[in-house]
C-alpha cells in the first residue's frame, strides 16, 4: 500500500509539472501574439494618421491654387445687372467692377503689379525669394515682383503673412482663432503660392482679330503644409498649374 501510493503521488506530481509547463508555453504564445498584433494596430494607426494629415497638407495645397487662380482674374469682381427696355426692347444692361476686399483683393492687387512691372522694367521691385517654414513677413510686398535668387518675374503669397482680420476668406476656423488651426485637432494648415511669369501669352501667336497682346504665360505653384502642434513635423504637398492668361 505504501508502495502504490507513493507511485500515484509522484504521477500526479508529473502530471501538475507538465500541465504548468504547457500553461506557460501556451501563455507565452498568447503574450507574443498579443504583442504581434497590438504593433499592428498601432503600425495601422500612425499610417492611417498620416494619410489624414497627408491629405489636409494637399487641401490646403489645392485651395491656394484655387484662391490665385479665381482671384487674379482681372474680371473676378465684374457682374452683370441684365435687363432690356420693356418699350424698344433694346439691351440696356450694365456692368458694374466692385473694388475687392480682403484676400481677393490682395490677390488681384498683386497680379495687377506683376502684370505692369512685365512692360515696365522701371517698376521690378527685387527681393529674394521666402524660404519655406519662416517667420511671417509684413505682406506679400515683403518679397517683391522680382526673384533676387533667380532673376524672374513672380509674387509670392503665404498664409502665414495673414490673421483673421486682414485676410478673413482665408481662416474658416473659430472665432478669434488666428491661426489655420481646426476645431479639436493640433493640424494646422498653411500654404505658400508661387506666380511666376514665364513668358508671351500663347494667345499672342494668334493671327488677325484672335490675336491678344495683353497677359502672358504663368506658372502657378503652390505648397500646402500640415504642421502637428509642437512636434516640428510637417506634411507638405505641392500643385501646379500651367495658365495662358490673356484678358
Amino acid at each position: 500500500m505504501r508502495s502504490s501510493f507513493s507511485s500515484t503521488t509522484s504521477r500526479q506530481s508529473e502530471q501538475g509539472g507538465i500541465t504548468i509547463l504547457v500553461a506557460l508555453i501556451l501563455l507565452s504564445v498568447m503574450t507574443v501574439a498579443a504583442l504581434g498584433m497590438s504593433q499592428t494596430t498601432l503600425r495601422e494607426l500612425a499610417i492611417t494618421g498620416n494619410e489624414s494629415t497627408g491629405r489636409k497638407a494637399a487641401e490646403a495645397a489645392d485651395s491656394a491654387l484655387d484662391w490665385v487662380l479665381i482671384w487674379s482674374n482681372p474680371n473676378a469682381a465684374t457682374s452683370i445687372s441684365a435687363s432690356t427696355d420693356p418699350i424698344t426692347g433694346a439691351n440696356t444692361s450694365t456692368i458694374t467692377t466692385s473694388t475687392l476686399t480682403g484676400a481677393p483683393g490682395i490677390v488681384q492687387v498683386q497680379m495687377n503689379k506683376l502684370l505692369a512691372a512685365i512692360g515696365d522694367s522701371s517698376l521690378r521691385v527685387t527681393k529674394l525669394d521666402p524660404l519655406p517654414n519662416t517667420a511671417p513677413g509684413s505682406g506679400p510686398d515683403t518679397y517683391g515682383n522680382q526673384s533676387g535668387n533667380s532673376g524672374s518675374l513672380r509674387f509670392f503669397l503665404r498664409s502665414v503673412d495673414f490673421n483673421k482680420t486682414t485676410a478673413p476668406e482665408l481662416f474658416q476656423t473659430a472665432a478669434g482663432s488666428t491661426g489655420f488651426v481646426q476645431k479639436d485637432s493640433v493640424v494646422a494648415q498653411a500654404f505658400d503660392v508661387e506666380v511666376r511669369y514665364l513668358g508671351e501669352s500663347l494667345a499672342n501667336r494668334a493671327s488677325g482679330f484672335r490675336a491678344k497682346k495683353q497677359g502672358g504665360l504663368f506658372l502657378i505653384r503652390s505648397v500646402g503644409r500640415a504642421n502637428i502642434g509642437a512636434t516640428g513635423q510637417s506634411f507638405i504637398a505641392q500643385r501646379e498649374a500651367l495658365v495662358d492668361y490673356a484678358p
